[in-house]
């Protein structure tokens, strides 16, 4: 993920001297089936798209402690919607770019599937197309596809559910594929098979369907030729980068960084950043029955990025 800002007058889209990253990551495993968690300490899905997304929701909490809790407000990416309001919006010309090193597992680099939903299955590196739903424990298994999961967030966001109480949704201004790309199927994957009624009656009218630009960028090509050798095997670690607060490496398969140190991007580690977050503003005492009922709703993930500066 990277950050750019741009001026109202600068006309020129190819300039990316002023783009920062902000998240990076890599990876291409899922937690073992046995390693799942209850409480939400292990990271299920170690894909690069993914973990990137959850490095980006990091990075965003940094900055709403920026604009909260900060001697310079200003320096955050974020302003309060209006004087007297609690949610905050994205300042002017600061926009978020998802390079990906390859298309994306799923829908958008199968030809089989054709906008139907698919998932990630232990002992597979292909996707499936997901069964009929049923209350087997068989369900555990399957993980849901990076094509599906981009697609919930052009709608949802990428911000997520907990954020969503405090930011207005963020979306990715394009997506950059650095190879295996097909057109057609990316962009019917991550945008186009849900237009028409099911996008037209989105409820709450708060979130929106994007038709997102995808490309492929010749000015990336270095970087694919760093990712290909011979023989190179999938390895079972995934590593997340985040600006200002450095990197950190994850077994893909436990979903944690050892066997008593939780990934900094868990469930339980990113509940903690909201429960801080609330506790700044003097909520803590918040439900979902209160006068200002918080956003329970589950999500899922993304990503790297680039937010323009």
């Amino acid at each position: 993920m990277t950050s750019k800002h741009v001026d109202d007058d600068d006309d020129d889209d190819d300039d990316d001297d002023d783009a920062k990253v902000v998240a990076l990551a890599t990876g291409t495993k899922c937690i073992l089936r046995k390693n799942l968690q209850c409480d939400g300490s292990a990271v299920n899905d170690c894909h690069a798209e993914i973990i990137c997304r959850r490095a980006l929701l990091y990075f965003l909490y940094s900055q709403l402690h920026l604009a909260l809790g900060s001697d310079n407000p200003d320096e955050s990416i974020f302003i309060r919607k209006s004087r007297d309001c609690e949610m905050f919006v994205l300042k002017l010309g600061i926009d978020f770019h998802l390079y990906i090193s390859k298309s994306p597992c799923g829908d958008s680099c199968n030809t089989k599937t054709h906008g139907c939903l698919c998932a990630k299955e232990e002992g597979r590196r292909d996707t499936v197309i997901v069964p009929a739903q049923n209350d087997s424990a068989e369900d555990l298994k399957y993980t849901m596809s990076c094509s599906d999961k981009l697609l919930l967030r052009n709608v949802l966001g990428i911000q997520g559910a907990l954020l969503s109480n405090f930011i207005s949704p963020i979306y990715c201004k394009s997506i950059i594929i650095g190879d295996q790309l097909v057109p057609r199927h990316m962009k019917r994957a991550i945008s186009e098979r849900l237009f028409g009624d099911s996008a037209d009656n989105l409820q709450p009218r708060l979130y929106d369907c994007s038709k997102l630009p995808v490309q492929k960028k010749r000015k990336i090509q270095n970087l694919l030729q760093l990712s290909k050798g011979k023989n190179r095997k999938c390895s079972k670690w995934s590593i997340n980068w985040v600006t200002h607060f450095g990197h950190e490496v994850v077994n893909a398969q436990t979903g944690k960084i050892s066997v008593s140190r939780r990934s900094r991007l868990c469930k339980y580690e990113l509940a903690r950043l909201f429960a801080a977050h609330l506790s700044r503003r003097g909520l803590q005492n918040l439900t979902a029955q209160g006068n200002s009922p918080l956003q329970t709703d589950c999500m899922s993930t993304f990503i790297i990025h680039t937010f323009k500066y």
